[in-house]
């Protein structure tokens, strides 16, 4: 391209052309030196507009705002620094990332706009709903204006009004009394006309809100101006949220004899708000264990694969037992990892067609032995069940995961019951947390202990246990959650002490039956034969290590490159028989890499290597073959093989096993 440099080598253009961001470079003075095709075309301009000019002369509507304040400041302190803002050449809000390169400055910077537009109408949303609200008292003060000018017409609206409305008379002692109420009020509280006319507020509702409803009364008659606030109570008919509204209304004598009680029900509004802050709160909880359980598998890779080499090595029985006990544990903390995965939905499945009534019913050895004789199974199995897309040995997990806490809050024994049935159309039938359409329910319902609401609210959070210690790690309830939405469904729990818990995992209905046999294992061996030559690429230097140790040893050559720009020039240097390639690396990832190094060697096998099983696709074909760490020598090794099956095209005709 015109504007790339002369000292910039062809590799290097490609990469920086080919990725999804604007780029652009500055010298010690300032000058436009590169600039890659995204970012003349977000500037509407072409290279020769740029090349070589100072940045603050060609584009002098950037003097004084944050992008050059943050680009003296990366030169001057010599550190990356990341902003959000409008771009000062077009208004479009982006992403900027600014990097000391030498004695000038690097910029990256995509467009954010959508994002953005995305919370301001979420922002909007919320005004909205205010003024809606807004609009709704107003109403009902004008409505409670037009009563007290119109008698005549008092008793059509109160009958008939979809607002509660209740009429309290003030008695000359002081006390509050109910003198009428209409039947949205019976209807909305559960309380029947009959059962509090007459009676003041401290017959009607127990002690707390009779004097919190009080302290509201004598609020709006000591001031003779309406009163408005809100509350949540337990009514006959449940815990509601409302807005109320007091009006004073004055008799002949000048005194306030009567109070205009009217309610606007908020409960389906704070239901909603909670389940968006619950939703929020688990994604977050998500993201950071999926992080940290992709970092520690990094370092149980290497733990794992020195142990691994160790016990090859070692004679003396004393250390390979020390050997071996290292080893349970790291394997024990890769196991602990793949739990947080499954949590964090970044465990590496395999979705398919499942028959679900199949794998509860070949569970039942399983369960019987896991549970105990105190525990009684019952299943209720739908005959008309749909088939459910999932992964079978997952889906085992999830049901003895829940078996398993259902046996623990059922110490003196009890009834386990596993049903299940199909959810027509989630959308229509309130399913808030499923997307629309149609879906195979499994509930799990026990005679248990039962939990508290506080318990309730934490129970799908990762490590929340109320076990004793060591009974439990707190990830049961976390995996299923995690599991079910990875598939695309979800998980809920509903619970009463003393009297048990249903657990119901929710799972999409799949489009096509589940395979009648399974696709006969192929008999792997070692495919690249002398003078294999397999390139492993990782940003860890610990795991490359490891990973090239153990193919040495096995008798493959060995490349080694830290990152992907540098698997690029070793590649262009000679001919790979097989990359095994870490997904999740700086600057550019596993899969760019691939994506660029099959441009020039477009046949090339491909094994990904992932501490957090993200769902890999290249091209049009199916996905690479992946590997998780942390990962034993023998199992490197097979998957490398396996690999080396692969057709001329680059497709599997059989996936590792």
């Amino acid at each position: 391209m015109e504007s790339a440099p002369p000292t910039l080598s062809v590799d290097a253009r490609s990469i920086l052309e080919s990725m999804g961001d604007a780029f652009y470079a500055l010298d010690e003075a300032w000058r436009i030196i590169y600039a890659n095709q995204r970012a003349l075309t977000f500037w509407g301009a072409t290279a020769g507009d740029v090349i070589g000019r100072v940045i603050w002369e060609r584009f002098p509507q950037m003097i004084g705002t944050l992008n050059e304040q943050v680009l003296r400041r990366v030169r001057e302190e010599q550190r990356v620094i990341t902003f959000e803002a409008p771009s000062p050449t077009t208004g479009v809000w982006v992403s900027v990332n600014v990097g000391p390169s030498g004695d000038g400055v690097t910029v990256y910077w995509r467009d954010i706009s959508d994002r953005i537009e995305a919370e301001r109408t979420l922002r909007d949303f919320a005004e909205q709903l205010e003024h809606e609200v807004a609009d709704r008292t107003y109403a009902l003060s004008e409505a409670v204006e037009e009563l007290r000018r119109s008698r005549e017409r008092y008793s059509a609206v109160f009958e008939n009004s979809p607002v509660d409305l209740v009429f309290m008379a003030v008695q000359p002692d002081g006390r509050i009394v109910c003198e009428d109420a209409n039947p949205a009020w019976t209807r909305h509280s559960g309380y029947s006309r009959e059962s509090v006319v007459g009676k003041s507020l401290d017959e009607i509702l127990p002690p707390e809100q009779a004097e919190f409803a009080t302290m509201q009364y004598r609020r709006a008659i000591e001031t003779r101006m309406p009163v408005e606030y809100e509350y949540t109570a337990r009514f006959p008919i449940g815990e509601v949220a409302r807005r109320s509204f007091l009006v004073p209304l004055p008799g002949d004598s000048g005194r306030i004899e009567h109070v205009l009680l009217n309610s606007v029900d908020l409960t389906e509004m704070r239901r909603v708000e909670a389940q968006l802050r619950q939703a929020q709160k688990m994604e977050a909880i998500g993201q950071l264990t999926g992080g940290i359980a992709h970092d520690f598998n990094n370092l149980l890779t290497a733990v794992v694969g020195n142990l691994d080499l160790l016990q090859n090595r070692l004679t003396d029985p004393r250390s390979l037992s020390l050997v071996e006990a290292a080893m349970r544990s790291a394997l024990r903390g890769g196991e602990l990892t793949q739990q947080l995965l499954a949590y964090a939905r970044r465990q590496n499945l395999s979705p398919r067609p499942v028959n679900v009534n199949a794998v509860i019913i070949g569970m039942d050895d399983l369960l019987q032995r896991s549970l105990g004789g105190l525990v009684q199974v019952e299943t209720d199995l739908a005959a008309d069940l749909w088939v459910a897309t999932s992964d079978p040995t997952q889906l085992e997990l999830v049901i003895l995961n829940l078996a398993i806490n259902s046996r623990d809050a059922m110490p003196t024994g009890g009834r386990l019951r596993i049903v299940t049935g199909n959810v027509h159309d989630a959308a229509g039938s309130q399913m808030d947390a499923l997307d629309p359409g149609d879906y195979v329910r499994i509930a799990v319902t026990d005679t248990g202990i039962g939990m508290s609401p506080d318990v309730v609210a934490r129970a799908f959070e990762p490590f929340f246990t109320t076990k004793v210690i060591g009974r439990g790690t707190g990830l049961g309830l976390a995996q299923v959650f995690g599991v079910a939405k990875q598939f695309g469904g979800t998980a809920r729990l509903a619970s009463e002490p003393g009297v048990g818990t249903t657990v119901e995992v929710f799972l999409p209905r799949a489009s096509s039956l589940p395979d009648s046999a399974a696709m006969p294992e192929q008999r792997l061996t070692d495919a690249l034969g002398d003078g294999g030559i397999v390139l492993v690429v990782d940003d860890d230097p610990d795991v490359r290590e490891i990973a090239a140790i153990f193919l040495r040893e096995a008798g493959y050559a060995v490349r080694e490159a830290g990152s992907g720009p540098e698997a690029l020039a070793t590649l262009a240097s000679g001919q790979i028989s097989i990359a095994l390639v870490d997904y999740a690396m700086p600057m550019m990832s596993g899969l760019e890499f691939v994506r660029l190094a099959r441009q020039h060697q477009p046949h090339l096998p491909v094994l990904y290597v992932t501490g957090a099983a993200e769902i890999l696709t290249a091209g049009s074909g199916p996905p690479d073959p992946v590997i998780m760490k942390p990962y034993a020598r023998a199992t490197l090794l097979k998957m490398v093989r396996a690999v080396a099956l692969r057709t001329p095209t680059g497709r599997s005709e059989h996936g590792p096993t």
